[in-house]
């Protein structure tokens, strides 16, 4: 991948590149760096007509034309998400004062209760707009489940000390679109429970982290150690064709001679679809607004997913919440979901630090909504 600076293109400070990506080119924006894009079909006929569509400029300059014998074939971007780990951090060095990583991630659309978000999180459920999220259950409010395996996580505690952890796993239970600043209009996600493991069968590396992550200034959320299986890839690959991971936060973890005290937090079993009734923007609307910190505060973890080396899949699957111990599930949530319709993807995450909810509100970039 080529450096920012030998990339030189429109009057809009962005360019267009070839990548040795099949079927795949570079847009290099000085606003969140690079950002990678599949062909459109008439790219090869009139690259002129999609620079305008990404930089809204008559700018013109020469090309040396594309021939179809220099394009490889496109299987590399065929390889499923859940076998990988994670693509490279990209965007660390645009916001070094920021949380950084990049996710590979499922995250699944689970219906419950409108009046259960309100028990759980004591706030009342946004309505939200069929644009958004079209053909959701009469009477039911979305609550994100999600779990995937983390890379290159990066960020500078109290702007002097540079941390960096090379992989965790995570998974978590959100529900979006909460009115926390009762304006009954600006969007919140509140976080119900959140869970981070170690990898490659070291679950003690999620100790400190997790600690950290309630005090402030490093996050203000209370974050569970657990154990999640597999811890060396974002999803498992099962016989018949599904994908699954689980995870278990544990309280007293042995992994030297024997049993230790785990519980079962959820499951994910899940499966590519061509059917969903939702698209990427479903997704990315509901991920990319402010989460409710424990300060009372709000921080904005955008996702940026066209940063990613693979395509994002549609998938359809099972959901299995579980009620039992401290760091558990609420009750109320307990159960099987089956035909849940969910989202995999690579994102790359930036985190700001906590504000005011509706300032990160109003802060939060609009692009990574699309």
């Amino acid at each position: 991948m080529n450096s920012p600076q030998y990339c030189q293109g429109s009057s809009e400070g962005g360019c267009i590149r070839q990548s040795h990506q099949p079927y795949a080119f570079l847009v290099c924006k000085p606003t969140i760096g690079y950002k990678w894009y599949k062909y459109p079909k008439n790219y090869l006929q009139d690259s002129i007509k999609f620079e305008h569509q990404f930089f809204n400029t008559s700018h013109t300059r020469n090309r040396s034309t594309m021939k179809l014998s220099t394009i490889l074939p496109v299987f590399g971007l065929l390889v499923s998400l859940c076998q990988a780990q994670a693509d490279p951090n990209t965007l660390a060095r645009y916001n070094p004062a920021n949380r950084t990583m990049s996710a590979n991630t499922t995250y699944c659309l689970v219906p419950i209760s409108k009046t259960l978000v309100k028990t759980i999180t004591g706030y009342d459920p946004l309505d939200i707009d069929i644009s958004i999220l079209p053909s959701f259950p009469t009477g039911k409010h979305p609550l994100i489940v999600q779990a995937g395996y983390q890379k290159d996580i990066r960020m500078t505690a109290l702007n002097l000390i540079p941390l960096q952890i090379d992989s965790l796993m995570q998974g978590s239970l959100i529900v979006p679109f909460v009115d926390v600043t009762k304006d009954g209009q600006t969007p919140i996600g509140v976080p119900v429970n959140f869970y981070i493991g170690g990898t490659n069968g070291q679950p003690l590396q999620a100790i400190v982290p997790s600690i950290a992550s309630g005090v402030s200034p490093f996050e203000g959320t209370t974050i569970f150690p657990a154990t999640f299986s597999p811890d060396t890839s974002a999803a498992r690959a099962l016989p018949n064709g599904f994908n699954s991971i689980q995870v278990k936060p544990f309280l007293l973890p042995n992994t030297i001679s024997g049993p230790g005290i785990y519980a079962e937090a959820f499951d994910i079993s899940f499966k590519t679809t061509d059917s969903s009734p939702y698209t990427a923007h479903t997704f990315h609307s509901l991920l990319n607004i402010p989460q409710l910190l424990n300060t009372n505060k709000c921080q904005r973890n955008t996702v940026y997913f066209n940063e990613s080396s693979s395509e994002p899949q549609m998938a359809v699957g099972e959901v299995t919440l579980y009620h039992q111990i401290l760091a558990t599930p609420p009750q109320g949530l307990e159960g099987v979901y089956r035909d849940v319709y969910c989202y995999s993807a690579n994102g790359q995450v930036v985190s700001s630090l906590g504000e005011p909810c509706k300032v990160a509100a109003a802060n939060m970039d609009p692009e990574a909504k699309v």
